[in-house]
């Protein structure tokens, strides 16, 4: 039996969690008559490597192969080739929208069967955008207070603030508002993405600055499992931010045309940005994202 967890649940983790929700689901049932031609494809061609007494190599019969192969071996490489386009027609036929990489778990997978899998993913969650310009307005003053009190402070020290501390301001005022109000939900394979980028940014990091993952831990007083907590809360923030931005953006009927796309290439790394690179599908949509919220941020600030 699984220990209890010794952890309290504080009313913010129980919040997160409630706004953490299961992944989509389906179920694909691939015909034995389907996958035996794949199996034996793939079976001919990892017998060619086999080796066995009296046979020189590659002349091993299939069926004397199979006996000396892992099984799990070839049913996974089978199912490389037989579940994408499965998959792909069970998500088209129920209008399915992933936005995440499939998990995959076997529910049936026999030699002389059918194979039945689950295959989980993300989508997103519908947002449901309710008054916020209100609501960005009222919490813009909130946060006028605190620009004022930082003038102040400032100017004691003969300073003054600059437009991007001002905006800081304003921003942060604005999306803790945003986020608290509307509650979008994510489903857990997204947040859990996330995390794990985030923890591989980590990892990375310390190993250039030679550093151990559990010397970083130390420090900061805490175990691998709180900081996956803490990792998890960020990543569902990040997550809620960018959908709500995304669905304002549709609301407000805001868009980035190639134009906008190629000026802004055009001024990054001096223009001296790889064709390559210009011409790359997934670059080219995080330049479109990136202007997109510029377009909103600035909207939200002017009201």
């Amino acid at each position: 039996m699984p220990k209890k967890s010794t952890q309290k649940t504080t009313p913010q983790k129980a919040q997160e969690e409630s706004l953490i929700i299961e992944n989509s689901k389906v179920t694909v049932t691939l015909p034995w008559s389907s996958v035996e031609p794949a199996y034996n494809k793939v079976l001919n061609k990892a017998a060619q490597h086999v080796k066995a007494d009296g046979f020189r190599k590659g002349k091993v019969p299939p069926a004397m192969a199979e006996k000396m192969i892992s099984q799990q071996a070839l049913f996974e490489e089978t199912l490389q080739q037989v579940l994408p386009p499965a998959y792909s027609k069970v998500i088209q036929d129920l209008k399915k929208l992933p936005i995440t990489r499939p998990e995959i778990e076997p529910v049936e997978m026999e030699k002389g069967k059918d194979w039945v899998l689950n295959v989980y993913f993300a989508e997103q969650q519908p947002v449901e955008l309710g008054k916020y310009q209100a609501e960005v307005k009222a919490v813009l003053k909130d946060a006028e207070k605190e620009v004022k009190e930082l003038e102040t402070k400032l100017k004691a020290e003969k300073k003054e603030i600059t437009e991007h501390q001002k905006e800081d301001i304003q921003l942060k005022h604005v999306f803790q508002k945003l986020i608290a109000s509307i509650k979008p939900k994510v489903q857990e394979l997204l947040v859990r993405e996330e995390v794990n980028r985030q923890v591989q940014t980590l990892v990375d990091q310390l190993r250039q600055l030679n550093l151990k993952v559990e010397d970083y831990l130390k420090s900061r007083q805490m175990t691998g499992q709180q900081l996956q907590q803490e990792y998890a809360a960020s990543a569902l923030t990040s997550l809620q931010l960018e959908f709500i931005l995304a669905e304002i953006a549709k609301d407000l009927k805001l868009t980035v045309v190639d134009k906008e796309i190629e000026e802004t290439l055009d001024k990054i790394a001096d223009g001296k940005l790889p064709v390559q690179q210009k011409q790359n599908p997934d670059y080219r949509s995080y330049i479109f994202s990136t202007l997109l919220k510029q377009k909103v941020v600035k909207h939200l600030l002017a009201l």
